[in-house]
């Protein structure tokens, strides 16, 4: 499955999920324990079940991670960014 949480979603989770189960367990309410699994769980997953009923896509490594690696069958710096600026227009049409 494609993961459609960014890095700072699923740490927000994991907080919120730990936090939530800490604080069931020092007031002794299972129910509230319970209550931050699912939080815990979505974050280790990285999948948002609300996000992909919504269409909503946080995760944009793919774009990040393309811009940024660097071509080795490039002999210089402009032949890199050539190719970067040709995969950006062929993905623009």
């Amino acid at each position: 499955m494609k993961y459609n949480m960014n890095f700072y979603d699923i740490g927000l989770r994991y907080v919120m999920g730990y936090l939530v189960v800490m604080l069931g367990f020092l007031t002794q309410q299972v129910w509230l324990m319970a209550l931050g699994i699912p939080f815990i769980l979505i974050g280790l997953m990285g999948i948002c079940p609300l996000f992909k009923i919504l269409g909503i896509d946080h995760n944009n490594f793919e774009d990040h991670h393309s811009k940024v690696m660097v071509d080795p069958t490039s002999k210089t710096r402009k032949d890199t960014i050539r190719k970067i600026e040709q995969n950006a227009m062929a993905n623009a049409s």
